[in-house]
């Protein structure tokens, strides 16, 4: 069996529409968090959210279409720290 690796980068949106259900063994991300850092002026990143619900509801669309494409026993690894002020 050969393996392949494949990066990608860019919107997690557009891209994960492009790939085929069941079709991606593996999922390595690390989402933005709320209000703790803006990584771009782009209205659909993450990091620009208004609200709470709106970061919820989009971050909710993005574990929707990992799970759409990831094969059956698949893996995703989020990469989340916790802050304690």
């Amino acid at each position: 069996m050969k393996l392949t690796n494949t990066w990608i980068h860019g919107d997690c949106l557009k891209e994960l529409k492009k790939l085929d259900a069941e079709s991606v063994d593996m999922i390595m991300t690390s989402p933005p968090y709320h209000n703790l850092r803006v990584y771009s002026n782009d209205p659909s990143d993450l990091s620009n959210c208004e609200s709470y619900e709106e970061y919820y509801y989009l971050l909710g669309l993005v574990i929707e279409e990992c799970t759409r494409v990831l094969k059956p026993g698949g893996t995703l690894l989020a990469g989340v720290d916790h802050y304690i002020n």
